[in-house]
């Protein structure tokens, strides 16, 4: 399994304290993964990724429908 945490900040860099982001995970690559989302209720989201097959795997963030820079 793989980890790692989304931070939601606003447009001007600040930390956003609360939750209820719509947050979505995208994977492309060999196997087909189910990303798992958990909203931590203070602007964090603990992402949780199965990876099934070695290989090169695209991830894509978006909060509120706003893509996360690379």
């Amino acid at each position: 399994n793989w980890f790692f945490t989304v931070r939601a900040r606003t447009a001007d860099g600040e930390d956003v304290d609360g939750g209820d982001d719509d947050v979505k995970v995208d994977v492309k690559g060999p196997a087909d993964v189910q990303p798992r989302v958990k909203d931590q209720g203070n602007g964090e989201y603990m992402v949780a990724l199965a990876l099934k097959e070695r290989g090169q795997y695209t991830i894509t963030v978006t909060i509120n429908g706003e893509p996360l820079p690379n």
